[in-house]
């Protein structure tokens, strides 16, 4: 399956929040974040993957991603380079993420981050309305990277 990824624009947004509405994944924020997100679409256009950044102040936290059960291992991370991207033509000076999933954490040490304690996250990121959400999660797992 060949595969495009790219960032998404305003046209992308209904097909957007639909794929992330299946994945029942929250979409507050996407329209006013639109050119934070990047999907990958099959060779039909429809959406694959897609993945977003909440900007707060310089730091990224990513949120929203949904993968189809189609997208492989390589194609994962290609996405998450897309965002790196984008995050560093962004100006931003840190990437972080949220999971309650260990199983992926080798595969995101191997992307480059890095596992930090809830005591050394930033203290900006009480305002993500993305950590605000998950934060009540049990057994939330922090991660950063560098750009």
């Amino acid at each position: 399956m060949v595969e495009m990824i790219r960032q998404a624009e305003n046209a992308d947004m209904d097909k957007i929040i639909a794929f992330l509405t299946d994945a029942k994944l929250n979409c507050d924020g996407i329209k006013e974040r639109i050119d934070y997100f990047v999907l990958s679409e099959d060779e039909k256009g429809n959406i694959t993957s897609v993945l977003g950044i909440e900007p707060v102040e310089r730091i990224g936290v990513l949120r929203s991603l949904a993968v189809r059960s189609t997208v492989k291992e390589e194609g994962l991370i290609q996405l998450f380079q897309h965002v790196y991207n984008l995050a560093k033509y962004k100006k931003l000076s840190t990437l972080m993420l949220i999971t309650n999933k260990e199983v992926f954490i080798p595969l995101l040490q191997i992307m480059g981050f890095e596992r930090v304690t809830n005591e050394s996250v930033p203290e900006e990121l009480q305002y993500s309305s993305h950590v605000k959400q998950v934060g009540t999660l049990d057994g939330i797992i922090f991660m950063k990277k560098a750009i």
